[in-house]
C-alpha cells in the first residue's frame, strides 16, 4: 500500500516535470552551464597564474597584476 502510494506520487510529479518545466528548466540549465563553465575557465586562465617553486615545495599563485611590479616572468 505505501508502495503504490509512492509510486502514484512519483509518477504524478515525474508527469507534471515533464510537461511544464522541463523546456524551461533544461534550456535555463544549460545555457547556465555553458556560461558558467566558459567564464569560469576564462577567468582562472587570465586571472591566475599557479606556480610550482621547487626550491621549497610550495605551489604560488601570482596575480598578473603582481607580474610588472615582481618583473618574476
Amino acid at each position: 500500500m505505501y508502495d503504490v502510494s509512492l509510486q502514484i506520487e512519483s509518477d504524478r510529479h515525474g508527469e507534471l516535470d515533464s510537461i511544464v518545466p522541463e523546456h524551461r528548466r533544461k534550456h535555463k540549465h544549460r545555457h547556465h552551464h555553458h556560461h558558467h563553465r566558459h567564464c569560469k575557465k576564462k577567468r582562472h586562465k587570465r586571472r591566475k597564474i599557479l606556480v610550482h617553486d621547487l626550491d621549497d615545495q610550495s605551489v604560488k599563485v601570482i596575480d598578473p597584476d603582481d607580474l610588472p611590479q615582481r618583473a618574476r616572468w
